[in-house]
This record gives C-alpha cells, sequence and structure tokens, in this order.
C-alpha cells in the first residue's frame, strides 16, 4: 500500500473541501502538475498555529516540502485534530485542505485507525461513498450544533427557526435538504434522538463554536440549488 498523508479542512463548517488522504511524494511544486497531491501548508506548536511565510499565509506545497518548512521554523506539521477545531482557519485558506502530521498506508484497516485517531472525520472510504453520489449536501459536524457564529457572536436558541419533518417524505437528511433549498438555507442540522424528527436552521459556525448536541450539522452546496430540485419527494 502507498503511503498518504492526511489533509484536513481546516475551517470546518466555512470551507467546500472534505478532509482526506493524498498522495505525499509527488515532486511537483505547483498545484496544476500534481493536481489532488499538493495542500494548503500551517505549522503548529503546543500553542499556536503560523504560517509558513509571512508572504504567504496559505502556499501549497507537496506533504514533503510543508514538512521541511515547519522544521525549519522548529515548529512541525499540525495534528488532524488541531486543524479539525479551528486552530488554523484563517480567510486566506477556506478553500483549500491542509496538510497534517497523520501518515499511513492505506488499506482495509484504515477505517479503524481514522476512527481511534479522529473520530469527528469522515473516513476516506465514507468520503469516496458520498462523492459517487454526488449529493447536494455535506455533513460538516457528527453531533454538534453551532453555539457562536463566524463573527463569534453567540447563537439565541430561542429564536432559532426549526421544523418538524416527516420520513413518509422520503430520508430526513433529503427532506431537510429540500427545504433547505426552499428556504435558502446554506447550513442546517438534522435533529436525532431526543431531537429526531427536526430540521434546524443552522448559521456559518467560529470553529470553536461547536458544541456537542443530538443535531448532525451540513452544509447545502453551492451546486444544490440545481441537484437538490431532482431529489423526489
Amino acid at each position: 500500500s502507498d503511503m498518504k498523508m492526511f489533509a484536513v479542512d481546516s475551517c470546518p463548517g466555512l470551507g467546500s473541501r472534505r478532509s482526506r488522504f493524498l498522495d505525499s511524494k509527488c515532486e511537483a511544486t505547483v498545484q496544476s502538475a500534481c493536481g489532488a497531491v499538493t495542500a494548503a501548508s500551517r505549522c503548529c506548536d503546543d500553542t499556536s498555529c503560523e504560517a509558513i511565510s509571512s508572504a504567504d499565509q496559505c502556499p501549497v506545497l507537496t506533504a514533503e516540502k510543508a514538512k521541511e518548512a515547519c522544521k525549519a521554523k522548529n515548529m512541525r506539521l499540525c495534528t488532524p485534530k488541531e486543524l479539525e477545531a479551528g486552530k488554523c482557519c484563517t480567510d486566506k485558506c477556506t478553500e483549500r485542505l491542509t496538510w497534517s502530521s497523520m501518515e499511513a498506508s492505506v488499506h482495509d484497516t484504515l477505517n479503524e485507525l481514522m476512527t481511534k485517531v479522529c473520530p469527528d472525520l469522515q473516513s476516506p472510504s465514507l468520503l469516496s461513498q458520498e462523492e459517487k453520489q454526488d449529493r447536494p449536501w455535506r455533513m460538516i459536524r457528527k453531533s454538534s450544533r453551532c453555539h457562536k457564529d463566524k463573527s463569534g457572536a453567540a447563537i439565541d436558541f430561542s429564536v432559532a427557526e426549526s421544523h418538524r419533518v416527516s420520513r413518509k417524505e422520503g430520508p430526513l437528511v433529503e427532506v431537510c435538504a429540500r427545504m433547505a433549498r426552499e428556504k435558502k438555507w446554506e447550513f442546517f442540522g438534522i435533529g436525532k434522538e431526543l431531537h429526531k424528527g427536526l430540521c434546524y436552521k443552522e448559521v456559518a459556525c467560529d470553529p470553536l463554536g461547536f458544541r456537542p448536541a443530538y443535531v448532525d450539522y451540513y452544509r447545502l452546496l453551492p451546486k444544490a440549488a440545481a441537484s437538490a430540485s431532482n431529489i423526489t419527494r
């Protein structure tokens, strides 16, 4: 199996890229030459996250070059959990995946590894299944609700919009995604367990503003305006 490194959406809820394992061995230095095997590069230590260079807050590099650049700063690549928590989120990198420090040989036990190391991140096999189905939505956070919007303001749940939906209309996520499209919501939540059957209007979230909840947090993708209309009732 090939060794690959995990690249993470460092601004969960704001970016539109899916975290995944990428080839770490491409020697090209520009994204057009490597395709999907370059990613944004940031460096961490135990207390902070920094750009590799003040001249470029979000340089696109191969994994090996990113590791070398961070080592030169006496830092390291950030862990998946540091990135997933929004430690490195910057408006310069919202549409790029960022290299993490996790490297693995991609084989059948990868899902088990992912569950142990990054329980909040989706597994590569699940991501691949979702991509093939070309769904007009994406789960951003499992079992989480946004308590602070991207400006840092607290969410007032007493006035938050929600609607009860029924499985008779189809799978709940499809019904809620259709409602989100009709109401022009970019983000929505699906209640479960104690809140099963509820569809919530959500907002773009501060990466550190999520809290555990009986709700899965989704984003309606930009292409949803066209493709969500194909979801049948």
